[in-house]
């Protein structure tokens, strides 16, 4: 206190030194202390002996009153700027004692330690299963020995015998197997009874019924099955008996005296021609139950399968060519529309008259039409040969009663089709379909999934006869068909047509597509890619006619894009592909068509003659009235390269030449495609009233349009005709070359580019525009003089000029008669061009009727025939007050002739303006005539050529107020002629140069006039096209013949994760059956004869140690069992501990014992493996003292045991048996190997497990955990820069920080971890001038240790680093810096050292690798602080970070089954918002209490979870998929507690947290020091 008053005296000193009225004493000082107040003037000295009492009282009121109005001015100013600067106030209170923020710099220091703990689990695949842990010895959920799937009632292998023969029938099915389904394939797999590798089955007199099985007897690999007497019942998809190639050629199946039932789709059996006794039939009978049953299916197993159809009698005839043996056919149920046989894969020839209406039990005809079925095969019409389905509905529904029209030949692909080229048609003779009486129209050839082919010596005709059906077809290709005609197709019918294809089959009663994935080909077809294709050729000797209205030649619709096609794409209309080389003729009217497409490709072309080697066009002939040559909707594509012949019609009932039905479809007519020319001319003949090209957009590069009188060209309502080269010959009588008018659809600007030639005749047009609503924009420029006709025009529009479109012609145009026009035109347009205009009179080259005309090249002006008033005029406007526009001339124009004009204009709102030069010389003659108040201006030359000899010729005429402004040159020069001539009431304004020998005269009597245009042609329109798509329900076969056959049964076992699926051979027990207990038939005793006796059978089994260190002895006194009849040796693995081959023989001195024991004993010895991963053969000596010769123990490739729907399993597997014997067998690999090998055969979950283990799922989600760990750093280093207050300008924080992690996750393959990281981060920040404002840089260290709850327990370490820079501004006028934006970036890199710990049997392996990553982030935080009062705040705020990381292939190069690992990268988008409440309360001087609350929301929007793959490393094995997380896209929510108490010297936090993803609790503790 002492020390303030001493300095609070001197101040008052020094300050009476400055001050001439004030005296300093210790009285001043005193009152200064009492009132606030120094005194001045008097003595101010309360104490003085001198002053009285009152004066000083007076004094000191007069100063206290003064104060008070000092204090209340003052803390008025003090309580605005307090609004002002209150945050900043109370942030420097915040900071306890600093009262300023000192210039240089500080340090801060800190711990902290956090803890998570997650109650939940990340919301992945949800397919992962508890955690279990099979151990030897342990596993009651590791027993099943036996498979549920793919098994029956007798299997026979391996040469055993089993005899289940009975002595007579019984009454009821004996065996009985029904409804059979495998749990992996979905498919059936039950059987009766399977004979396989030489074993043999009697089972005579049994009954043996499978029901909605693929099969029910089957004897492959000359194995035989005995049922004679039998009874065989079968009723499903498949097969009743089933023998392939490797069936023993004579009695494979003995059916003698015995009976077979089919129901259902069943196939009875298979008829092999090559082995034709494979099925024993002798006095068989068969009942047929199903109108879908086939008795037998044909194949020859040595060559190619051929059946000649030849109407022959006895064994020759078809049906004895289909069915062999003594058979007796029946139904007992009353069917008659069942098979006799069913061909796939076969070439069917027929050679002789095939009559569909001739049913007479079998004949030819009857078995070819109704009991043969074929698929996937080539069926011929030899030359000789004819079809004929002239049938009624009474004889269709005989032959099939789901029949909806005759159809002549049918063909459809099958499950053994790898490609369309297998099912054909190909007719060399005749065909001939009519439907007899009403109803839909026959189907000449119909092919699903392959080839028809007509050929030229072939004849298909379809509805000839007396009254044709409507909606008749003549080829018909469905699904990547091919139909080729080089020979005559005659349809009648409405609607009916010539050549169809879709892209996939129709259902008759919906009529949208079928999804190929129901077709029986679509599995096993090589290119599925070609789904959905059609190619349509007439060549060039096929004729196609037509006869009736609505007919079509050729016709391909894209129905790939139905809703129904759901399991292939849609296909490209260039995939749906009609070419005609030949002839095409369309009789009749009313949308008759040559050749359509919806949303296709039809192109009429050229082809050559494959005997005289010339090129001819394509042709289409259409001779009715409202009909189109080539007619595409729906973006079809329609080319003309060859030649379309329309016919002449009447207005109103036009045909077209091409005809594009919507907005989208493209015209073609070229005669160039991809840089090659054709050989002939593309044309188009359009006949009188008709029209060449109908269509929105077009493109022409070549080719020739000839028109007819009052014919159209090319009608086009844009956006684009592109008419690139070619020639269009207009004819007479208001024809039209180019039609440009409004669309009524979808309208958008046009744009033609037109440099075709052309040439136009009499009162027609070149170029017609009457768009009235959408701008048309043209250029022109023919490669060849445009001659226009008498009363003709060149480009004629009506199009209004406020639309913006132009007119550019570089043509050069010639008149070939009278009163024609170059440009007509509303529109602004511009003319490069030169005009001959010398061939008639009262030619006119430019005339402009609104917008504003340009001429730009030579106009050589006619004559003029004044008579009758029609003059020669080069440019022209304003003949009425409807047409009024502007002419420039910026080129030259000759007026040669006498009495014509250069330029005129004629009324108010005309204007001509002469830029270049016009030149007189014919009497008469004029440069520019401007009449009726129009404007001329000269600003170029209008002169007399040198030669010029005419009289009365004059260089500008001004009439009736026209107005004349020269600004040029004007040189008339020769006697009598005139400059510049108008009349009283007209105006000339001389500006520029007069040189004419008379530069102006008034006076009156010239007169010239021009005639206005008007063309009107109504367009074409078209009525709404409906093509009637027939739908074809014919006898084209379905059936299935690719039905999986009797394996070796396989178990599939999974490990406890559910991501590793393994096959796994099922133990089966040997059958041994006997038939002795059943030999009294006439016992009422008991119903024995329905059930089947197993003989009591009495084995013995043995363990054989085959180390030959631990010999195990076998059991002495075998001879003492009599019932003893099998020994089974049990061997070991033993021997391959020490081996690394994958083939032992086992040592004489092991079987030796076994050989002694067994010498005696009479029983058959057989030898099984111990081993799940090896099996054992055994060599027979033939001596039953000694029976072995030998044991060999082979391994079982690890791939045996790969399921076949899950691929990566057998990557991996493949990698694992590559790796087998490579290391030495001392070495740590070896041990692992030995592991496997010593697997039971009852351990293969176990097995299943290890492999699971192998796979390196560690790996799944390494993204994941270098996300994780950088976030670590992210979180402390935010904290530094958020929490830690900055006491000084330039601030320096450093922390070190602890934090214990785990992930959890419900997703298969990916591993659950806990993770432990330490590190310490860095933060320098300097805060600039303007409050709020600051930057600096950031950098941390942390290392992150995992520990995986694998089996293993593997561990890996990572260790990052990260570095970055950051800045916060404010904006401008925040002067609080209560709004911050806040932008960083940084970038990371770290070493990964990885430490993969397998479980295999019962023990662990390893393998390590180290592997690096890298990475750059980019975070954005926008914040806005609010002050809710002094002690609280409220700081709303989002965030966006974005960061890329990469890791590098891992190669792990140190330990057991060492991976390797493709690297792969991440990508995270995480956007962040939130809120933060924040309340503060001072404790005592510099401490104070602070407690927050936030609420924040989080979500990853990127790629974070891309899928890894790993491969056995030293193999050449493929890459298998690991698993990956299902991307977060539900985000977490974040909420935060943090509670701290400190001062600037030391502080104390605390925090407690909730994450919603995973359900995590996680709290902290920190701890700051600050210098």
């Amino acid at each position: 206190m002492a020390k303030n008053l001493k300095e609070l005296r001197q101040e008052l000193k020094s300050f009476a030194k400055k001050v001439k009225d004030f005296k300093y004493t210790d009285s001043a000082l005193i009152t200064f202390l009492l009132t606030g107040a120094i005194g001045r003037g008097a003595p101010a000295n309360l104490f003085s002996d001198g002053n009285k009492v009152e004066t000083q009282t007076k004094a000191i009121n007069v100063s206290v009153a003064q104060q008070k109005k000092d204090f209340k001015k003052v803390k008025r100013e003090n309580e605005k700027l307090i609004k002002n600067t209150d945050l900043e106030l109370v942030q420097l209170m915040e900071q306890g004692d600093y009262a300023v923020k000192l210039p240089w710099g500080g340090w801060q220091y800190g711990v902290s330690g956090n803890y998570n703990n997650w109650k939940g689990h990340y919301k992945g695949r949800g397919d992962k299963v508890k955690n279990i842990k099979y151990t030897r010895g342990r596993n009651t959920s590791d027993k099943k020995t036996v498979a549920d799937d793919n098994v029956g009632a007798v299997h026979a292998s391996n040469g055993e015998t089993i005899t289940m023969n009975r002595t007579s029938l019984p009454s009821t099915p004996n065996i009985s197997i029904a409804n059979g389904i495998d749990s992996q394939t979905k498919k059936n797999a039950k059987f009766g009874l399977f004979a396989n590798n030489g074993s043999i089955i009697n089972a005579q007199k049994n009954w043996i019924k499978v029901t909605d099985s693929p099969i029910n007897i089957v004897s492959l690999n000359n194995a035989k099955i005995d049922l004679e007497g039998s009874k065989v019942e079968y009723k499903g998809n498949g097969y009743a008996l089933y023998t392939d190639s490797t069936s023993n050629s004579e009695g494979a199946i003995n059916m003698k005296d015995a009976t077979l039932v089919l129901d259902g789709k069943a196939i009875g059996y298979v008829f092999d021609q090559a082995r034709p006794n494979a099925v024993s039939f002798n006095n068989t009978n068969i009942d047929v139950l199903s109108d879908d049953a086939v008795i037998a299916e044909l194949t020859d197993s040595k060559s190619p399968l051929v059946i000649d159809v030849e109407n022959k009698a006895g064994n020759d005839s078809l049906k004895s060519r289909l069915l062999r043996g003594n058979v007796n056919i029946t139904s007992s149920n009353g069917k008659t529309n069942y098979k006799y046989a069913l061909a796939d894969d076969a070439t069917i020839q027929i050679k002789s008259a095939i009559d569909k209406a001739n049913l007479i039990s079998d004949s030819d005809s009857e078995v070819f039409t109704k009991r043969f079925l074929y698929q996937n095969s080539r069926l011929h019409v030899e030359a000789y040969g004819s079809v004929k389905a002239e049938l009624n509905t009474a004889q269709m529904k005989a032959i099939d009663d789901r029949f909806l029209a005759p159809v002549g030949l049918a063909i459809a692909g099958s499950s053994k089709s790898i490609n369309n080229r297998t099912t054909e048609i190909g007719n060399k003779g005749r065909v001939f379909v009519d439907r007899t009486d009403a109803g839909q129209g026959g189907i000449g050839f119909y092919a699903d999934y392959g080839w028809l082919n007509n050929y030229n010596a072939g004849k298909l005709e379809v509805e000839q006869g007396a009254t044709h059906n409507d909606r008749a077809v003549g080829m018909y290709g469905t699904n990547n068909s091919n139909m080729v005609s080089s020979g005559p197709i005659n349809v009648g019918g409405k609607n009916s047509i010539g050549i169809l294809g879709l892209s996939y089959r129709i259902d008759p009663s919906t009529g949208l597509a079928i999804d190929p994935s129901n077709e029986p080909y679509f599995k096993s077809a090589v290119h599925p890619e070609n789904f959905g294709k059609i190619d349509i050729m007439n060549l060039p000797w096929g004729v196609i006619t037509m006869d009736d209205d609505g007919a079509i030649g050729i016709f391909t619709k894209n129905n790939s894009i139905d809703p129904t096609i759901k399991s292939v794409p849609s296909t490209s209309k260039a995939w749906l592909v009609g070419v005609n080389e030949g002839t095409i003729t369309i009789n009749g009217n009313n949308h008759a068509i040559g050749m359509g497409s919806s949303f296709g490709a039809v192109s009429n072309y050229e082809g050559e003659d494959p005997v005289t080697h010339v090129y001819h066009s394509g042709i289409i002939n259409i001779n009715g009235t409202q009909s189109f040559g080539m007619y595409g909707t729906n973006n079809t594509d329609l080319k003309n390269f060859g030649i379309i012949n329309v016919v002449a019609t009447t207005p109103g009932n036009e045909s077209i030449g091409m005809y594009g039905d919507d907005p989208k479809t493209k015209v073609y007519v070229l005669e160039t495609e991809n840089g090659t020319r054709i050989r002939n001319n593309s044309i188009i003949n359009v006949g009188r009233s008709s029209y060449g090209i109908f269509a929105r957009n077009i493109e022409m590069n070549g080719g020739t349009i000839n028109v007819g009188d009052d014919g159209v060209g090319i009608y086009s309502q844009g956006p684009d005709v592109n008419l690139i080269a070619g020639k269009i010959n207009v004819s007479n009588n208001n024809a039209v070359g180019i039609y440009i008018d409004d669309a009524t659809v979808a309208p958008k600007p046009t744009i033609v580019k037109g440099n075709v030639d052309m040439k136009v005749g009499q009162n027609s047009v070149g170029y017609l525009i009457t768009a009235a609503n959408t701008k048309t924009d043209i250029k022109t420029k023919a490669s060849s003089d445009v001659h226009i006709g008498e009363n003709s025009v060149y480009i004629y529009s009506r199009a209004p000029q406020n639309l913006g479109g132009k007119i550019e012609t570089e043509s050069k145009i010639v008149t070939d008669g009278n009163n024609s026009y170059g440009i007509y035109s509303s529109q602004d347009f511009i003319n490069r061009g030169d005009i001959d205009l010398k061939s008639g009179t009262g030619n006119v080259g430019i005339y402009s009727s609104q917008g504003i005309g340009q001429n730009y090249g030579t106009i050589d002006v006619g004559p003029s025939d004044v008579t009758a008033g029609k003059y020669g005029i080069g440019m022209a406007t304003g003949s009425t007050a409807a047409s009024m526009g502007t002419i420039e001339n910026h080129g030259t124009i000759n007026v040669t002739k006498n009495s014509s004009v250069g330029m005129y204009a004629s009324g108010s709102g005309s204007k001509a303006i002469n830029i270049g030069t016009i030149n007189l010389e014919g009497n008469d003659t004029i440069g520019m005539y401007i009449d009726d108040h129009a404007t001329g201006e000269n600003y170029g030359i209008i002169q007399t050529t040198p030669a010029v000899s005419g009289t009365g010729i004059k260089g500008v005429v001004t009439k009736n107020g026209g107005i004349i402004k020269n600004y040029g040159t004007i040189q008339i020069r020769i006697a009598g002629g005139v400059g510049v001539y108008n009349e009283a009431a007209s105006e000339y304004q001389v500006q520029g140069t007069n040189t004419s020998t008379t530069a102006s005269s008034v006076g009156t009597g010239v007169n010239r006039t021009v005639a206005e245009k008007s063309i009107t042609k109504v367009p074409a329109h078209p009525s709404p096209v409906s093509i009637p798509i027939p739908a074809v329900q014919n006898e084209t076969s379905r059936v299935d013949t690719d039905i999986a056959l009797p394996q070796a049964p396989k178990m599939p076992i999974s490990d406890f994760t559910g991501v590793t699926t393994l096959n796994m051979p099922v133990e089966q027990a040997g059958h041994n059956f006997d038939n002795s207990s059943n030999n009294n038939n006439n016992s009422s005793s008991n119903n024995t004869n329905n059930t089947i006796s197993i003989r009591e059978m009495s084995t013995i089994g043995m363990y054989v140690d085959t180390s030959g260190i631990n010999h195990t002895n076998p059991i002495q006194g075998l001879n003492n069992l009599p019932g003893l009849t099998d020994v089974n040796l049990i061997m070991g693995t033993e021997v391959t501990n020490t081996l690394n081959a994958k083939a032992v023989q086992i040592g004489d001195d092991i079987l030796q014992p076994y050989n002694d024991a067994l010498g005696s004993a009479g029983a058959k010895v057989n030898v099984d493996s111990a081993s799940l991963t090896w099996k054992a053969h055994l060599v027979e000596s033939g001596n039953t003292a000694a029976p072995i010769k030998t044991v060999y123990m082979e391994k079982i490739p690890y791939t045996d045991f790969a399921n076949k729907n899950d691929t990566d399993t057998g990557h991996f597997l493949d990698g694992l048996e590559q790796r087998y014997g490579i290391e030495d067998i001392n070495s740590r690999e070896k041990q692992l190997f030995n592991k496997l090998n010593d697997l039971r055969k009852d351990e293969k979950k176990i097995f299943a497990q290890a492999v699971n283990e192998m796979k390196g799922y560690e790996y799944s989600n390494t993204q994941e955990r270098i996300n994780s760990t950088g976030n670590k750093l992210d979180k402390e280093i935010g904290y530094l820069r958020n929490e830690w207050k900055n006491p000084v300008k330039q601030n320096d924080k450093i922390k070190v920080f602890g934090m214990k992690d785990e992930y959890k996750t419900d997703t298969a393959g990916v591993i659950d971890y806990d993770s432990n990281a330490y590190g310490v981060v860095y933060v320098h920040e300097g805060e600039a001038l303007k409050m709020g404002d600051s930057s600096g840089w950031y950098a941390g260290a942390v290392t992150n240790q995992f520990k995986f709850k694998d089996l293993g327990k593997s561990t890996e370490q990572d260790t990052m680093i990260k570095a970055g820079i950051f800045k916060t501004i404010s904006p401008k006028n925040d002067q609080n810096g209560s709004l911050k934006w806040t932008i960083s970036g940084d970038v990371f890199g770290e070493l990964n050292s990885m430490h993969r710990k397998f479980w295999i049997v019962d023990n662990t392996f390893e393998s390590k690798a180290n592997y690096y990553t890298y990475g750059a982030a980019l975070k954005n935080e926008l914040g806005y602080d609010i002050r809710l009062s002094e002690k609280t705040h409220l700081r709303p705020y989002g965030a966006l970070k974005i960061e890329y990381g990469r890791f590098t292939d891992i190669k792990e190069d140190n330990g057991q089954m060492n991976l390797e690992i493709k690297g792969n990268d991440y990508f995270s988008v995480k956007p962040e918002v939130g809120a933060e409440f924040k309340y503060i309360q001072p404790l005592t001087a510099g401490t104070q209490l602070s407690v927050g609350l936030s609420a924040a929301y989080e979500n990853e929007l990127g790629k974070l979870n891309r899928l890894n793959q790993a491969r056995v490393r030293y193999t050449t094995a493929d890459w298998y998929n690991l698993r990956n997380e299902k991307e977060d896209r539900k985000g977490n929510g974040k909420f935060d507690l943090n509670i701290g108490v400190g001062n600037t010297g030391f502080g104390v936090t605390a925090n407690l947290g909730y994450d919603t993803k995973g359900k995590n609790i996680r709290g902290g503790l920190g701890f700051k020091l600050s210098f």
